[in-house]
């Protein structure tokens, strides 16, 4: 099977225009029913009306395989050349069982903050009953995780700039909802290249990695808890910092639509000499927070 694909995207700010133009063919061969060889190739031109710190545009070549194990097992992974330098893009699902799945994305993109935003919001999708959740959190049967969520806003992402950069994404997600306890595991790993050469601050290459780990259980059918921990560690403006977080909580059902909650949140950031230096925004702190609430679905 083949695929091909042209692309023309714009994002017009007050910093300057930014520009992609494109032309893409995806190629395909299955050796056996299970084992295909994977292709992708074409130019790609990226323009900026502020000169960028590297040139970007030039030729794309990938190669890679492709594993599908009936309809609960696919994996995708190609490795090659893209924006002059080695690059690399795959998806993985794998179906476990009816409630339980684990999911991993590999991506590689060039793109405005604001684009960044944009482009996350293609993980937003719809469960068999209509409630919207992370494509991720799909189980094979069509329901979402108890513990699913969604943010438009990457993994390691801890604060917006005006920078256009380049974006290398890795993450992995495990799910899995037993008869009266959910769990829910994931881990990333980001790698940021900053190449506006201006309104830059620090180094250009940011790297950032973590994970978090949820648990709830069903005390009775109208009463539930969870308990969930993190870490992140980011680099940013020529320092680091590494975050921990953890949460705990009670929830209440008063009706199919309403329900009383109460929650418990502690984060501790430790950030490098050069970022305690640069401003009391960015140094290290604590903080704990507990919240009473009332929530209704209309």
């Amino acid at each position: 099977t083949w695929t091909a694909t042209a692309m023309l995207q714009e994002s017009d700010r007050p910093q300057g225009l930014f520009s992609e133009k494109a032309a893409v063919g995806h190629f395909e061969y299955a050796i056996t029913r299970e084992i295909s060889l994977l292709g992708t190739g074409g130019y790609d031109k990226i323009d900026n009306t502020v000169s960028l710190s590297r040139d970007l545009s030039g030729p794309i070549g990938m190669g890679g395989i492709g594993l599908t194990l009936g309809e609960d097992f696919s994996l995708r992974f190609e490795i090659g050349q893209k924006y002059n330098d080695l690059s690399y893009q795959g998806s993985l699902r794998w179906n476990i069982g009816p409630t339980a799945s684990l999911v991993g994305t590999a991506t590689d993109t060039i793109t405005t903050p604001e684009g960044q935003l944009l482009d996350n919001l293609a993980g937003l999708t719809a469960s068999a009953n209509g409630a919207l959740t992370s494509s991720s959190s799909l189980y094979g049967n069509g329901t979402a995780a108890s513990l699913s969520s969604f943010s438009a806003q990457s993994p390691g992402a801890l604060s917006y700039n005006q920078n256009i950069a380049r974006y290398q994404n890795i993450t992995l997600t495990y799910s899995q909802d037993f008869a009266r306890d959910h769990a829910s595991i994931g881990i990333f790993l980001n790698k940021q290249e900053i190449l506006d050469t201006t309104f830059f601050v620090g180094q250009r290459d940011n790297n950032s990695w973590g994970g978090n780990a949820n648990w709830s259980h069903d005390l009775t059918r109208l009463m539930s808890a969870n308990l969930g921990v993190g870490y992140i560690r980011y680099q940013e403006l020529g320092g680091h910092a590494g975050v921990y977080n953890a949460n705990a909580g009670l929830n209440y059902s008063l009706s199919p639509d309403t329900g009383i909650y109460v929650r418990g949140d502690y984060l501790r950031r430790d950030s490098s000499t050069s970022l305690q230096n640069l401003s009391a925004f960015t140094g290290s702190l604590d903080d704990i927070r507990v919240s009473v609430g009332l929530n209704h679905r209309l």
